[in-house]
């Protein structure tokens, strides 16, 4: 036992020391510990609606999953607020944790490293049809700022939602 301590003394630990010596190694891993809380929350909402919802559905105990309409809706909230926003969460907390380690505003740093996860995430849309436009929906669609060629229809700046793709 003693030489394996050895050993691991020997080879792995110099190794570990450079790598905790990597500033944004070290921020990504306070990034992701202050995230913690965040993921908790979200993934024990998950399991409450897992086992309040999803559960008794498969097994027709909708009496029961009608009675616990009150904790599913307020689950649905903390996994609103929690994982359904996580990126958001992780890119301030990353920036923040990076400007730490690099003794500048912290503040800055994680909103700068936000706003550039937000420029980064597609702005346009792109559909396909599944049946031809008549003249005056092409009209409409182009004066919005679409471009619509035969079935396929591109804009800048939309959300797609595809319960408003024509059939």
């Amino acid at each position: 036992m003693n030489s394996f301590i050895e050993w691991l003394n020997k080879h792995l630990v110099p190794v570990a020391a450079k790598i905790s010596g990597v500033r944004w190694l070290v921020a990504l891993r306070d990034a992701f510990i202050a995230i913690m809380p965040a993921m908790m929350a979200g993934s024990i909402a998950t399991v409450l609606n897992a086992l309040v919802r999803d559960i008794p559905t498969k097994f027709g105990w909708l009496g029961f999953v009608n009675s616990m309409q009150w904790l599913i809706g307020i689950n649905a909230m903390v996994w609103t607020g929690t994982l359904a926003i996580l990126g958001l969460i992780f890119s301030f907390t990353f920036g923040y944790q990076l400007a730490v380690q690099y003794k500048v505003e912290p503040i800055t740093g994680g909103i700068v490293t936000l706003g550039t996860f937000i420029m980064s995430l597609p702005q346009n849309f792109t559909g396909t049809l599944t049946k031809s436009l008549s003249a005056g929906a092409t009209k409409i669609l182009t004066d919005s700022g679409m471009a619509v060629a035969g079935k396929k229809v591109t804009a800048w700046g939309y959300c797609y939602d595809p319960s408003m793709v024509v059939r």
